[in-house]
């Protein structure tokens, strides 16, 4: 997200009540995008016990401008033995 001297701000938010933690990245000052491939971030997780929890994936990705770009996300499990 920062090649080509983008300035990137990153935000997170976790509500551990919810289960729900969201993450915000912005690249700032760019009026072409980016391309490219690679990790944009990761969460850790504590586990408490033993089980199967789902884990949901979503968002809202926006091209320069504010455009919306299309990216699908899909559903996982996590499994703590």
């Amino acid at each position: 997200m920062s090649s080509g001297g983008g300035t990137v701000t990153f935000a997170q938010q976790v509500d551990a009540t919810s289960g729900r933690v969201d993450i915000t990245l912005t690249r700032s000052g760019d009026a072409a995008g980016v391309s490219g491939d690679g990790m944009l971030a990761s969460v850790v997780f504590d586990a408490v016990g033993s089980g199967i929890s789902p884990l949901g994936l979503g968002g809202v990705v926006t091209g320069p401008g504010g455009q919306p770009a299309p990216v699908q996300f899909g559903n996982a499990s996590i499994t703590v033995r």
